[in-house]
């Protein structure tokens, strides 16, 4: 098993194991539902994509194929379900029914032997890590599909944080930021069957993604302001580094996969340097408070 392949199996089981868990902290709230659907279709497409760097038969790895594209087909409902709910919009009837038909046309053309080749003419291995899909017409339509449902999708978490304040306003903070990350991991995936490399990285952007949203969903209720600009702060700068230093390192250098291996590395340390400064910035936030309301005490005597 390649360095890549093990990335897209823990991002598989790590995600399954977030979604769930964000599921059982509250089953009634229809955005702990949304989300683990959501995951759910992520994993689907993080499995094909797991099969189709393990195995080595061609005719294996279109079954596997099929499979992956099953979740890229399902992922713009999911993905919207998830933002109406967290925007707490009601949905827009039209426009699900429209994507919910252009799915299951699409369904149809993934798995009907005879008509996907008008989706997808082949499966090949390109690269020496996987097999990747040779793409037809219909599946540049599809990226375009995704591409316009990944702007809407920011469209409604940017207007509701510009209308948004106080904890609110932090946590789409977070969302937004997480679903940034979730489309540059898309669009790394959907640059690979187009000849154009990029590092192997999408697995841990899908990973980043379903840690960030949790933690706004189940943290973000009672929260002090400052602390919570002061966390985003902390985690935008921390994560700059994890994912922007493997970046720079493989644009200069060439050696995508020792940035794929220092990707995985700060990803692993990245949790626990950002607990670690966060815990020293509040500490510090805290006592300068405490300070001050020993001296409004004092000033009050």
């Amino acid at each position: 098993m390649s360095l890549y392949s093990l990335t897209l199996f823990l991002a598989f089981v790590l995600n399954f194991l977030i979604g769930v868990f964000v599921y059982f902290k509250n089953i009634k709230n229809p955005i702990n539902k949304s989300f683990l659907l959501l995951i759910l279709v992520l994993d689907i497409w993080i499995l094909g994509c797991f099969a189709e760097s393990i195995v080595k038969d061609k005719n294996i790895a279109l079954i596997w194929d099929k499979v992956l594209y099953f979740g890229v087909c399902v992922y713009p409902i999911a993905l919207l379900n998830f933002f109406f709910d967290i925007v707490n919009k009601k949905k827009n009837s039209k426009l699900f029914i429209s994507l919910s038909i252009g799915c299951l046309i699409y369904l149809i053309f993934n798995f009907s032997p005879f008509l996907r080749k008008f989706f997808i003419k082949d499966v090949v291995k390109k690269y020496p890590f996987r097999f990747i899909s040779v793409p037809n017409f219909l599946w540049y339509l599809l990226v375009i599909i995704e591409v316009l449902v990944c702007i809407y999708g920011l469209y409604l978490i940017f207007i509701n944080l510009t209308k948004s304040k106080g904890i609110e306003k932090i946590r789409l903070s977070y969302l937004l930021i997480s679903y940034i990350i979730l489309t540059i991991g898309g669009v790394m995936y959907f640059l690979l069957p187009l000849n154009i490399k990029v590092p192997p990285i999408d697995a841990a952007t899908v990973v980043i993604f379903s840690l960030i949203t949790s933690y706004a969903i189940l943290k973000y209720q009672l929260l002090d302001i400052k602390i919570a600009v002061t966390r985003v702060s902390i985690f935008v700068i921390v994560y700059l580094f994890v994912l922007g230093f493997p970046f720079w390192f493989g644009i200069v250098s060439g050696n995508w996969l020792l940035s794929t291996v220092f990707m995985a590395i700060l990803a692993t340390l990245g949790p626990f340097l950002y607990s670690r400064v966060r815990y020293r910035v509040e500490e510090r936030i805290l006592k300068e408070e405490h300070h001050m309301h020993e001296v409004l005490m004092q000033a009050s005597t």
